[in-house]
């Protein structure tokens, strides 16, 4: 998808880099940038440098690095278009029409927005009409205060067919809209019909309190399955959301808990714990575990105690291993869920089921433990290769020593050792993959000589620009892409505008050229000036060498031939006396 270049330029001016990437993890000063341990490979010592001055990141140990689009399309693994929409709503900067794949105009991403709050405001005043009581009853009937239901904006659908179509378009919507929605849906058989009927309705809210989607519960038990949700539409993402992130984000230095339920989000709110979220009719993803950690540090999983609930909590747990946010697994009793609980226990059992929580690591690496017998030294082989596959992918090294701790506790085996097999696993397993991107270094270390040296001045500093492109050729680059890149500069490109060109696909470059482009960020030499007069000469120098080579080599080739070559050997001559 296409979007207009002064939308995204709104978008990059909006999104500072050194906003967006520590949203993700902590940025240490450092001189007029900032570091980190690189988030993409395993280090020890930070290399990792964000530029706030140029709006660029570039690791000097795995290569990679680009402006704010790059970063969150290799941290969030999305594609260009994803990453611009990503930054634009959380910078809220409205984001043009998309067309669909046959190029027919489709609903705006604000006409769904608009749609949505309408229908909210549809279900939510109808749940306070005759139509409604049953539904309202219901959720008196669940201890719901009313205070509680217009918090949530909790609605009721009818059961009518078309109720809401027929609103909807009294209204100015149209079909297609309301389609696209969700709310919708079209048959063959039967035309449009509503999608929600005779259910209790939960609206679902984005981080700007922007109505996305719904949930729907039934009222009558045969109306299957007993929860519906909105399908993915452009503003609602089940893998994305999460219920309550709008009202949990306010008072996240809490820690988050975790639950998987509307109805138990919704009773600890009521209870005054209002750092809850929920999933919505999925499992935990590691997409909803990234917009966690933007906002807090700890999470706690609050599941049912069934084993779909111990289930979900050893999945999410394991999701979580890798990212630096620390998880805890709360266990009710009973076989009670959330809601029950919250309901019998009070706030106070809340705050006890978190004071004797567990570890989420030591609650994983227990469930698997406990299926080997650990008196049998190759049973307990077996459990720590099974171990190692969970934190293979586990890059920071504080992190993994500090899952190390732990399972040489569990397993009673010293700390050296399981280092030493863990090396052993990972060295097998990323052998291929260092000597990749030790390769990939070594070509971006490759790319030097006169002819990339003014190319790199001429990119960070424009005050010479004029002066070399007087001088410098594209047959002056042994590589095409470098040239490329210069015959951009000399279309008036600066380096900003050639990352994002090369990014959405105007300019195509080897991968280490651009990472090579991307680490001119942090290119300051001592003196430009000297560097500049310098890389001209080399330059000038080369050129008379290439010159002479070739003279030598057609006159070889005349000889051969036994032509007469003394025009070029006049040419030679010159060449050396000069």
């Amino acid at each position: 998808m296409a979007f207009p270049e002064r939308f995204i330029e709104e978008v990059k001016a909006r999104a500072d880099i050194v906003d967006v990437i520590s949203s993700y993890f902590p940025l240490t000063r450092s001189g007029s940038s900032y570091k980190a341990l690189c988030p993409f490979h395993r280090e020890k010592t930070p290399s990792f440098f964000v530029s706030p001055h140029k709006q660029i990141y570039h690791c000097f140990g795995c290569g990679k690095g680009g402006n704010v689009f790059s970063f969150i399309m290799e941290y969030e693994k999305v594609s260009f278009p994803e990453a611009v929409k990503i930054l634009a709503r959380r910078y809220n900067v409205p984001i043009p029409e998309e067309s669909n794949k046959e190029g027919v105009r489709g609903p705006s991403v604000r006409s769904l927005w608009a749609v949505n709050s309408l229908a909210a405001k549809f279900y939510h005043r109808l749940l306070f009409t005759k139509q409604g009581k049953f539904a309202l009853d219901y959720l008196f009937s669940r201890g719901l205060s009313l205070e509680t239901i217009k918090k949530f904006y909790l609605g009721y659908a009818p059961v009518g067919v078309r109720d809401l179509l027929n609103f909807a378009l009294s209204k100015g919507a149209n079909e297609e809209l309301l389609v696209s929605s969700g709310l919708v849906i079209k048959s063959d058989r039967s035309g449009y019909y509503d999608r929600f009927r005779n259910r209790i309705v939960f609206p679902v809210f984005d981080l700007q309190a922007r109505v996305v989607g719904f949930g729907a519960r039934q009222l009558d038990p045969q109306d299957q399955p007993k929860y519906l949700n909105s399908p993915d539409t452009p503003v609602f993402k089940k893998s994305r959301l999460l219920y309550g992130m709008n009202l949990a984000r306010k008072v996240s230095e809490q820690g988050i808990i975790v639950v998987e339920g509307y109805m138990d989000l919704i009773a600890l709110h009521q209870a005054g714990i209002e750092n809850v979220v929920a999933t919505l009719g999925t499992s935990l993803t590691e997409d909803h575990l990234r917009l966690l950690q933007r906002f807090t540090r700890e999470v706690f999983f609050l599941f049912d105690a069934d084993s779909a609930g111990v289930k979900a909590a050893l999945r999410a747990v394991k999701l979580s291993l890798p990212m630096e946010i620390s998880t805890k697994v709360l266990s009710l009793p009973n076989g009670l869920d959330p809601d029950e609980f919250i309901k019998t226990y009070g706030p106070q059992g809340i705050s006890d089921l978190i004071s004797n929580s567990c570890d989420g690591a030591e609650f994983l690496f227990g469930h698997v433990i406990s299926k080997y017998d650990l008196d049998d030294p190759k049973q307990k082989s077996l459990a720590l290769n099974e171990l190692f596959d969970l934190l293979i992918s586990v890059q920071n090294s504080i992190i993994q020593s500090g899952y190390f701790t732990l399972l040489s506790r569990k397993l009673k085996v010293p700390e050296t050792i399981i280092f030493r097999e863990f090396a052993k696993v990972r060295s097998r397993l990323g052998k291929r993959g260092k000597e990749r991107e030790s390769a990939f270094i070594d070509d971006v270390d490759q790319i030097k000589g006169p002819a990339v040296e003014l190319l790199k001045i001429a990119l960070c500093y424009s005050d010479f620009k004029d002066l070399i492109k007087e001088v410098l050729l594209p047959t002056d680059f042994e590589d095409g892409d470098l040239a490329v890149i210069w015959e951009a500069v000399r279309d008036g490109s600066d380096l900003e505008s050639i990352l994002l060109k090369i990014q959405n696909g105007e300019i195509e470059v080897k991968e280490t050229v651009q990472s090579w482009l991307n680490s001119l960020a942090f290119f300051e030499p001592a003196d430009v000036e000297d560097l500049l007069v310098s890389a001209m000469k080399s330059l000038k120098d080369r050129r008379r060498r290439k010159k002479i080579e070739f003279l030598r080599q057609a006159i070889r080739e005349r000889e051969n031939q036994g032509l007469d070559c003394s025009d070029l050997l006049s040419d030679l001559n010159e060449m050396l006396r000069n």
